[in-house]
């Protein structure tokens, strides 16, 4: 609007006062050309006429020359009286009546003229004497154009163009100054709009890659030390599809302020992309402050972040890198920092993580696994193993365990964390989901098919696909493709899974058991899960995890702690399954102490369908 108004005055001054020099031209112009220019002319002939009339007289000029200067005589006064750029000249006072006057003179000598060698020298001086008696009145009219009423009138005119043309050329001057100034701070404001993040505030990458250039001429000039790190905030995506984009948007600004309280004056933070942030140290001389602040960072980010009255926990992973201990460049630390934030990220862990020279080979394992894995879901690339989960008094199979493997050209043999973790680290964990889910539904449906006995099958889901992708679209998706009933399908989720955002994974799996798909809370014991939020989980099955039945034998804790699941098991009706289960002496205590279903090496290792077939078929023969 401002800028609208300013463009409005610097267009009307430029008008204004184009058009008020155009008018002080014009004036000047028939002032100057045209009615000073008249009268001078008029007076000019009327003399040129009268002195060749006097020197005709002595005969020093012929009648032919006193024709000519009469007959420019009448044609100027002619022009005076009719002509159109003359008009200013008829309104000097008494101009018109002269004009009249010189005509009427003209015309009633014209004929002695004529015969003006037969004329006497009475007549000849009488007409003279006309003539010089209209002179005075003649150079009266001259005078007054330049310094009569009118000339006086138009001088006034012309200095208050003048003024007001000052008046509009300050204007114009002043407008176009503030449209200079206008265009000055766009520019700036552009400017800082192009190296800060819009959203926050903060630098932006470009800012951030600039800054760092700097600081590697300054730290090799005072031979000081400094440090990247690189913030990746946890389960954002899951945050703006479970809450919206706006609660998305408030956390990364609330991140940006506490991470801006967590650096010194010297120090840089910046937003480098999403839900990506960066810190520039410098003078540091070790790890040492590098450590404090990633402290810092972590303890700012563990606070929770109030979004409509939903407490949102800002998980983070930090990576961490100096230079130039770990690179000879401020882009190859950059780039070290990245690795070891992503090697935090791979652990779950929330944390920071200083890079180490180990972290090349794993970036590039990485690397290639990344690529290598959306090839190998597409081409059936990954296989699926088995291992049955039995009764422990009867050994009859009553389920099976999918686990996933991937048999790579470089690196053998992948185990399914790993596998897990570079899906989810290159966003493949919608579709490394969907694969799993309809793969371990198509073979339990093939089984039912060939009329195998009707087993559960359980179907693990990691952390990141349980709350960042829509797990109930996927499930519903594959029993709807595969034709498998929905009470043969379980779901097997980790109890830290489930806590790290309690609320919604009650929601999820309340979604899931209205599926009509079984439950089952894995690895428990491990987690932190409290009794309250146990009696709001809808699950069906609880799994001891595998150290606490490997060591019963030698630990009485393990033995207390395992009595102490099957009783809470009982009292919430739930079954319980023991993982490890790999000596008879395991299989007798677990039956002692009354849990009644295990899987381990002592029943089957995992293994291909083909395999897992022959064992169901040996099951429902004996059954026979």
């Amino acid at each position: 609007m401002f800028l609208s108004l300013i463009v409005a005055v610097f267009v009307v001054s430029a008008y204004v006062t184009f058009m008020k020099h155009s008018e002080t031209l014009r004036l000047v112009t028939a002032s100057s050309k045209t009615t000073t220019w008249a009268a001078s002319e008029l007076e000019s002939d009327m003399l040129k006429f009268l002195y060749t009339f006097e020197l005709y007289e002595t005969g020093n000029r012929t009648h032919d020359e006193v024709l000519l200067r009469y007959e420019l005589l009448w044609g100027r006064v002619n022009m005076l009286k009719t002509g159109d750029e003359t008009q200013r000249f008829r309104l000097i006072k008494d101009a018109e009546t002269l004009l009249t006057r010189l005509l009427t003179t003209l015309n009633r000598n014209e004929q002695m003229v004529l015969d003006f060698p037969s004329l006497n020298a009475t007549l000849a001086k009488k007409i003279h004497q006309e003539f010089a008696s209209l002179l005075p009145s003649v150079r009266q009219a001259n005078i007054d154009s330049f310094l009569g009423p009118q000339r006086l009138d138009d001088l006034l005119k012309v200095h208050k163009l003048q003024k007001e043309f000052g008046f509009f050329l300050i204007g114009l001057l002043l407008s176009g100054l503030a449209f200079i100034a206008i265009i000055l701070i766009e520019s700036t404001r552009h400017k800082m709009q192009s190296l800060h993040d819009s959203l926050t505030g903060l630098p932006n990458r470009k800012y951030f890659n600039d800054r760092l250039s700097l600081v590697e001429i300054n730290s090799i000039k005072k031979r000081q030390k400094f440090s990247i790190h690189i913030i990746d905030l946890n389960g954002f995506k899951s945050i703006n599809d479970t809450y919206g984009h706006a609660a998305g948007d408030q956390l990364l600004k609330e991140v940006a302020i506490r991470l801006q309280y967590c650096i010194s004056a010297d120090d840089m933070v910046a937003r480098l992309g999403g839900d990506e942030f960066g810190i520039i140290q410098e003078g540091i001389n070790d790890s040492s402050r590098a450590a404090l602040l990633g402290d810092r960072v972590c303890k700012a980010l563990s606070i929770p972040f109030c979004f409509n009255d939903i407490n949102i926990y800002p998980r983070a992973s930090i990576g961490i890198s100096l230079y130039p201990d770990d690179a000879n460049s401020a882009i190859d630390t950059m780039g070290n920092a990245d690795m070891a934030m992503y090697r935090a990220k791979s652990s779950n862990y929330f944390g920071y993580n200083f890079f180490d020279s180990v972290m090349y080979e794993d970036a590039l394992r990485l690397k290639i696994l990344g690529n290598a894995l959306p090839h190998a879901i597409i081409r059936n690339e990954l296989t699926l193993y088995y291992q049955s989960i039995v009764d422990i008094q009867t050994g009859i199979i009553t389920g099976v365990e999918a686990l996933i493997r991937w048999e790579h050209s470089r690196y053998g043999f992948i185990a399914a964390r790993e596998i897990i973790s570079v899906a989810e680290q290159i966003g493949q964990t919608t579709h490394f989901n969907e694969w799993v889910l309809k793969t371990a539904c198509t073979q339990n449906k093939q089984w039912q098919d060939e009329g195998l006995p009707f087993v559960y099958m359980s179907v693990n889901v990691s952390q990141v696909m349980f709350i960042q992708d829509d797990l109930i679209a996927s499930v519903q998706h594959a029993l709807a493709v595969t034709g498998l009933a929905a009470k043969y399908l379980t779901i097997e989720i980790t109890e830290d899974s489930i806590m790290v955002e309690i609320d919604r994974a009650i929601d999820i799996l309340g979604n899931l058991k209205r599926l009509g798909v079984s439950l089952a809370l894995g690895d428990f014991g491990t987690g932190y899960s409290s009794l309250s939020h146990m009696k709001e989980l809808p699950v069906q099955r609880l799994k001891i995890n595998h150290s606490f039945v490997q060591d019963l034998n030698e630990d009485p804790k393990d033995t207390r702690f395992i009595t102490t699941i099957l009783q809470l098991a009982q009292s919430l009706d739930l079954n319980v399954v023991a993982e490890g289960v790999e000596t008879e002496q395991n299989r007798l205590d677990l039956l002692e102490l009354g849990c009644h279903f295990g899987q381990g090496y002592l029943f089957a290792i995992p293994m291909p369908a083909l395999h897992m077939t022959a064992l169901l078929l040996k099951q429902k023969d004996g059954m026979a």
